[in-house]
C-alpha cells in the first residue's frame, strides 16, 4: 500500500479511540497475543476449535464463520492506510480466538456468539468490490473507521462478558443485558453497511455526509434508549427485591448518620491514629496481606466510630466499602438474617449483573427466603463484584458490635466472611477484606490467625484523642462562652482536656457526657469547675448512678414510677419512638381510655441526661450501655422486661379503645381532630401494628405463669365492644393458612378479642395482598377493600384525619409550634405497608398511588422482564421459564432420541402416543383399565375417553407438551387458579382429563406398591397426598 496516500485525521481519530476502549479491557497476556495475531491464525484456532468441540460431540457448524472470516481480511486491506504505524489492524480479527475459545465452555453462549459474528460477516463482504475504488475517498474513510469502531465495540462487550468472573453460571441472568449492546452493534453495523452502498452507487458526498450524521445522531440516541432501559429495568428488578426480602434499613440508616454525626462533631481527627496502625494499615491497604481484622473494645471506646471512619475514608477513592452496625438499640440490627439482607443490598447497589442475578433467584424462582440462601446469594454476588482476573475489584466489609448478635449467629457469619475472603486465595488476589469490632474478645475458634486490635493496649493514642475531642467540644461556641466568663483561657483549656481524658480512661462515652455535663452546670469560678471534674465517679456506671440519683431525689413515688414508665417505653418499643408518640404512648400506659392531652414534654426533659434525638426525630438513649445499667437490679430506677411487657400491652389496647370510641362517633370530627392534632393518637400506628404480637405475648406470659390480669381482661373486652360498633365483623373474612387457630391458643380465655386478632393477621398476610389486587386489579387501594379488618379501618380513618389537618395551616385550639411539631412528626406515617416486616411498614410512601406500586411488588405474579414483552404475569415461576424459553431464547432445544415401545395395557378409548413417551415412564402406563363411567377406587371417576390429538404449538401459553396425552382442548390445560393450593408455588394444574388419567395411574401404583409416606407426607393418606403432588382438589 503506498504510503503517499491520504487519509482522515478524523477517522484515524474515530480508530484510535475506539482501540483505546478495547485495550483497557482486555487483560495484558491477551493483549500481547492480539498484536501478532494474523487472520490465517484465527482461521486455525477456529478450526482447532471446532475440533474440539466434534472431540465433544457438541458441533455447532462453525463454517458460518466463513464469511465473516473472509470478509475481516478485505476489510483489514480497507482500513489498512488508516492503521499505518500502529498496532490497531489485528485487534479487529484476533479477539475472536479468546471469545470463542472461552465461550466454547457454554454452548449455549457459544451459539449466540457464532450467530453474531455471522452476522457481521454479511456487512463486510461489500469491501471487497469497493476497497480500491473509494481508498482515497475522505468520506469512504470515515465510513471504514465507523466499521472498525462498531466491530471493536463488539469485540469488547464479547470479551467482558466470557471474562467476567463467574459467567457461566449467570449466563442466563446477564445476557439480557449484554443481548441489548449485542443488538445495537449489529444494527448500526447493517446502517453502516447501507451507507456504504448508497455511497458506492451515487457517489454523492455531500449526501453521504449528511446521512453519516443522521445515522452517528441515531446511534447515539439508540444507545442513550438503552441505557435508559436498562436503567429502569434494573430499578424494577431492585425495588422487587427489596420487596421480596422486605429488607428494613431505616435502623442502619440512622445509626450511620448518628456516627457521620459524631464524626463532624469532633471525633474526625480522633481516628488518625488507628489509619497508622501497622495491623489496620495491612488490612486498609490493596496489596496488605492482612484479609480479615477483629477490633476489641470495651463499651464506649469509640469502637463504631472508628469503624463509621474507616467506611468513610476507603469510600473517598470509589473502593466498594459494605458496612452492617449491630446495636442493642435496634433489634433488628442485631438478627442474622437481617445483617445477611443489608449486606445483600448494599451489593446490589454496586452492580447490574448482581441485581439481574438476585431477581432470577429470589423473584423469578422465589427461592426461599432462608439463611442459607441468602448466604449462597452474598457468595455469588461478591463473585460478581471481583469482576474477571484483570479487573479484580476488592472490597471491604465491616461489621461493627458483632457480639450483640446470639452466640450461633455471630459464629455463623464469621464463618460466611471467613469463606469469602478465602475463596480467592487460588485466584492469587483477594476480592474482600472484612473487619469485625466487638466489646469482648473473639472466641478462641473464630480468632484463630486472625489479627486482632485491642483498644485497651492502645491506651496513649486513645488518651490523647479523647484529650482532641475534649478541647474540641470545649472550644464550641455554646461551651467557650461560657468558659470565657470564668475567665478559663486558650491553655486553661487544654488543661481541661487533659483533665477530662485521664477522667474517661479511655472512654470517649465519658468525655462525652463529661463534656455535657459541665455545659449544663453553673459554676462560680474556674476552680469550682476543675473541682466538679475531679469529683466526678472513676467510672461510667457510678456516673449513671449520680444521674439518676440526682432525677429522683426530689421526685414523690408517683413522679419516681412516671420516670420508669419513660424508661420503659424506650428501652422495650419493638421500635424506635418519635416525641409525640413516645408521650402518647406514656398518656396511655395507665390503661385509661378518656384523654384529652398529652402528658407533658419535661417527663423526657427530665430525662434528657440519658436520652436523646437521633437524625431520624426518634428518642433513644445515648448508648447501649444505659439499658444495661438500667437492667441491674442494684439501678437506683430499675427497668425490667416483664413490666415493660405490662405497659406496652395496656396502653396499646387503651389507645386502640379510645381511638375505636372517638372514631366511631359520627357527627365527632372536630373534637377528634383536636386530639389528632394535639397528638393523643400519635402512637395509634405503631399500636396498630404491634397490637397482635402484644396481646398474644402477654396472654401466653400469663398462661405460663399462672397469673390472671384483670386490668388486662377489661382492656380486651373494652376494645372488642368499641371495635364492633366501628366495624362489625364480616360474615366471611380471608382464609389465611398461614395463621391457623394454634397461634391464637393463649386467647382461649379471652373470646371476645380471637376473631378479631385472627382476622388482623390475615388483613395482613401477604395471601390478603394478592386477593386485593387478583380480585379488584392493580388501581385498587390497599387500604380498603372487602377483607380489611377493624383495626386497620380505625387506622385508615386516622390516616383521613392526618391528611386532612396536613392540608391545612392551623387548626383552632392548637399553638403554631404544636402544629409544626404535628406536621413535622406525622407525614412521613401515613402510607406505609401492611406486612409488618417490610421497611415500608414503619416508613411510609409520600402517595396512596406510590405504596399501591409497592404493594404489588409483594403479590406472587411472575412479569416478564424482557424488554417489549407484552404478555401479562404468570401465575408460577415455571409458567415463566417456559415462555422464556419459547418466546425469548435463541438456543435451539436439544433433540432427544425416539424410543418406541409397547405397552402391555392402555386406559380403554384413550390413545397413546408411544413415539413421545419420555425415556423411563413408560412404567407408569402399566395400569389396570377401569370400565367406561365406573367407579375407581375411593369415589374416583375413570379418564375421559374422549381425547384427541393436538400438536404443542397450539398449547396455550405457559403449558408444557409431554406428549404422553393427546389433549382434547387448549381450554381443558388453561390453568385455573382454584385448583391452585395456596400453599405450593408450582406449575399450572394440567386439563382436568389429563388430571384424572394421571390421577388413576398414579394412585394404583402407590396401592399396589403400598409406597408409604415420610417426611410432611406422613400423615397424609393416598388420596390427600396425591391431591398435594398434582396441585388438584383432593382426590376422594
Amino acid at each position: 500500500m503506498s504510503l503517499s496516500r491520504k487519509t482522515s485525521l478524523h477517522a484515524r481519530e474515530v480508530i484510535q479511540k475506539a482501540f483505546k476502549e478495547l485495550e483497557r479491557a482486555v487483560a495484558v497476556p491477551d493483549s500481547r497475543r492480539f498484536r501478532d495475531t494474523t487472520i490465517h491464525d484465527v482461521q486455525k484456532a477456529c478450526e482447532s476449535i471446532e475440533n474440539e468441540l466434534g472431540a465433544r460431540g457438541l458441533l455447532r457448524n462453525m463454517g458460518r464463520l466463513q464469511p465473516l472470516l473472509k470478509g475481516l481480511e478485505c476489510y483489514g486491506k480497507a482500513v489498512e492506510t488508516l492503521c499505518q504505524g500502529t498496532p490497531y489492524l489485528p485487534w479487529i480479527w484476533a479477539p475472536i480466538v479468546v471469545i470463542l475459545r472461552i465461550g466454547s465452555d457454554c454452548i449455549a453462549a457459544f451459539e449466540i456468539l457464532i450467530k453474531a459474528y455471522a452476522r457481521i460477516g454479511k456487512s463486510l463482504g461489500r469491501f471487497e468490490k469497493l476497497r480500491n475504488a473509494f481508498a482515497d475517498d475522505p468520506g469512504f474513510q470515515e465510513i471504514v473507521a465507523i466499521f472498525y469502531r462498531d466491530i471493536v465495540k463488539f469485540h469488547e462487550c464479547a470479551y467482558k462478558f466470557v471474562t467476567a468472573n463467574g459467567w457461566r453460571i449467570f449466563f442466563r441472568t446477564t445476557w439480557g443485558r449484554f443481548e441489548r449492546h449485542f443488538g445495537v452493534i449489529l444494527d448500526n453495523l447493517d446502517q453502516h453497511g447501507e451507507l456504504i452502498d448508497k455511497e458506492a452507487n451515487a457517489r454523492n458526498i455531500v449526501e453521504t455526509q449528511a446521512l453519516l450524521k443522521q445515522f452517528e445522531a441515531d446511534r447515539n440516541e439508540s444507545l442513550e434508549k438503552v441505557q435508559e432501559e436498562e436503567k429502569a429495568e434494573i430499578a424494577k428488578q431492585y425495588q422487587a427485591i427489596l420487596a421480596r426480602l422486605q429488607i428494613n434499613e431505616s435502623d442502619q440508616n440512622s445509626i450511620w448518620e448518628t456516627l457521620v454525626g459524631a464524626l463532624r462533631a469532633g471525633h474526625e481527627g480522633t481516628c488518625a491514629w488507628v489509619l497508622k496502625h501497622e495491623k489496620m494499615a495491612s488490612w486498609l491497604s490493596e496489596k496488605g496481606d492482612t484479609r480479615s481484622l477483629w477490633l476489641q473494645g470495651s463499651a464506649g471506646t469509640g469502637k463504631s466510630v472508628i469503624a463509621a471512619h474507616l467506611a468513610k475514608f476507603r469510600s473517598l477513592d470509589n473502593h466498594i466499602v459494605i458496612r452492617h452496625f449491630c446495636n442493642d438499640l435496634y433489634d433488628s440490627s442485631t438478627k442474622y438474617d437481617q445483617i445477611l439482607k443489608s449486606i445483600i443490598r448494599q451489593l446490589l447497589e454496586r452492580s447490574d449483573d448482581s441485581t439481574a442475578y438476585a431477581y432470577k433467584a429470589l423473584v423469578i424462582e422465589r427461592k426461599p427466603v432462608t439463611a442459607s440462601t441468602l448466604e449462597t446469594i452474598i457468595q455469588e454476588l461478591v463473585s460478581i463484584l471481583s469482576g474477571s482476573a484483570q479487573e479484580r475489584q476488592l472490597m471491604w466489609i465491616i461489621l461493627d458490635g458483632v457480639d450483640a448478635c446470639e452466640a450461633a449467629s455471630l459464629a455463623r457469619c464469621v464463618a460466611l466472611m471467613d469463606l469469602i475472603t478465602l475463596k480467592d486465595c487460588a485466584l492469587g488476589t483477594a476480592a474482600c477484606k472484612v473487619l469485625f469490632t466487638s466489646r469482648c474478645e473473639p472466641p478462641k475458634k473464630q480468632a484463630r490467625k486472625r489479627p486482632l486490635i485491642l483498644l485497651s493496649k492502645e491506651n496513649s493514642h486513645l488518651q490523647a484523642s479523647i484529650q482532641l475531642y475534649a478541647v474540641h467540644r470545649l472550644h464550641s461556641p455554646l461551651i467557650s462562652d461560657r468558659l470565657s466568663q470564668l475567665g478559663v483561657g486558650t491553655d486553661d483549656i487544654t488543661d481541661l482536656g487533659h483533665k477530662i481524658a485521664a477522667k474517661a480512661d479511655g472512654m470517649f462515652l465519658y468525655a462525652r457526657i463529661i463534656v455535657d455535663y459541665i455545659s449544663k452546670q453553673l459554676f462560680r469560678t474556674s476552680e469550682d469547675l476543675r473541682w466538679a471534674i475531679q469529683e466526678l465517679p472513676p467510672e461510667l456506671k457510678g456516673f449513671y448512678q449520680k444521674i439518676l440519683s440526682n432525677i429522683i431525689s426530689h421526685l414523690n413515688p408517683a413522679s419516681t414510677e412516671s420516670i420508669q414508665c419513660v424508661l420503659h417505653w424506650i428501652a422495650f418499643s419493638q421500635s424506635p419512638l418519635k416525641q409525640l408518640e413516645i408521650l402518647s404512648a406514656i398518656t396511655f400506659s395507665k390503661g385509661m381510655t378518656e384523654i384529652e392531652r398529652l402528658v407533658p414534654t419535661f417527663f423526657l426533659q427530665d430525662c434528657s441526661a440519658l436520652l436523646e434525638e437521633k437524625c431520624d426525630k426518634t428518642i433513644g438513649f445515648i448508648h447501649t450501655s444505659v439499658k444495661e445499667f438500667l437492667l441491674d437490679p442494684e439501678s437506683p430506677i430499675s427497668i425490667t422486661q416483664e413490666e415493660a411487657q405490662r405497659q406496652h400491652v395496656l396502653g396499646i389496647l387503651a389507645c386502640l379503645a379510645s381511638a375505636a370510641r372517638r372514631f366511631g362517633q359520627p357527627g365527632n370530627e372536630p373534637n377528634t381532630r383536636l386530639r389528632v392534632v394535639k397528638g393523643v393518637f400519635a402512637f395509634l400506628n405503631y399500636a396498630s401494628k404491634h397490637w397482635t404480637e402484644c396481646v398474644v405475648s402477654y396472654a401466653e406470659t400469663c398462661s405460663r405463669n399462672g397469673v390472671y390480669d384483670t386490668r388486662f381482661s377489661e382492656a380486651i373486652d373494652r376494645l372488642a365492644n368499641n371495635l364492633c360498633r366501628l366495624a362489625p365483623l364480616p360474615d366471611a373474612i380471608v382464609t389465611n393458612s398461614q395463621f391457623p387457630d394454634p397461634p391464637l391458643e393463649a386467647l382461649q380465655n379471652f373470646p371476645s378479642i380471637r376473631p378479631f386478632v385472627k382476622m388482623a393477621l390475615e388483613f395482613q398476610s401477604q395471601e390478603a395482598i394478592d386477593k386485593v389486587f387478583v380480585e379488584n386489579g392493580q388501581e385498587t387501594s390497599t387500604q380498603t377493600g372487602p377483607s380489611i379488618d377493624p383495626v386497620s379501618t380505625l387506622l385508615q380513618k386516622y390516616r383521613d384525619a392526618v391528611r386532612w389537618l396536613l392540608c391545612q395551616d392551623y387548626y383552632p385550639g392548637v399553638s403554631r409550634e404544636d402544629f409544626e411539631l404535628f406536621r413535622a412528626q406525622t407525614q412521613t406515617s401515613l402510607f406505609t405497608c401492611r406486612l409488618p416486616l417490610c421497611p415500608s411498614a414503619s416508613i411510609g410512601h409520600e402517595t396512596e398511588a406510590e405504596l399501591r406500586a409497592h404493594e404489588l411488588e409483594h403479590t406472587k405474579g411472575f412479569p416478564c422482564r424482557v424488554g417489549g414483552c407484552r404478555y401479562p404475569p404468570f401465575r408460577s415461576a415455571q409458567l415463566l421459564e417456559n415462555h422464556f424459553k419459547r418466546h425469548h431464547h435463541q438456543v435451539p432445544p436439544k433433540r432427544n432420541l425416539r424410543r418406541v415401545g409397547e405397552f402391555r395395557h392402555k386406559p380403554r378409548g384413550v390413545r397413546v402416543d408411544s413415539a413421545r413417551i419420555a425415556p423411563g415412564t413408560a412404567a407408569l402406563y402399566k395400569t389396570t383399565t377401569f370400565p367406561r363411567g365406573g367407579p375407581i377406587p375411593d369415589g374416583g371417576q375413570a379418564p375421559n375417553p374422549g381425547l384427541r390429538r393436538q400438536s404443542p404449538s397450539r398449547l396455550p401459553l405457559g403449558e408444557e407438551y409431554s406428549g404422553a396425552v393427546n389433549i382434547k382442548t387448549a381450554e381443558q390445560m388453561r390453568p385455573k387458579a382454584a385448583n391452585m393450593p395456596p400453599q405450593m408455588g408450582g406449575r399450572p394444574p394440567l386439563g382436568r382429563p389429563t388430571q384424572q388419567l394421571l390421577s388413576s395411574v398414579v394412585y394404583n401404583d402407590l396401592v399396589a406398591n403400598n409406597v408409604q409416606g415420610t417426611g410432611w407426607q406422613s400423615t397424609m393418606n393416598i388420596a390427600q397426598r396425591l391431591a398435594t403432588l398434582l396441585q388438584m382438589p383432593t382426590y376422594k
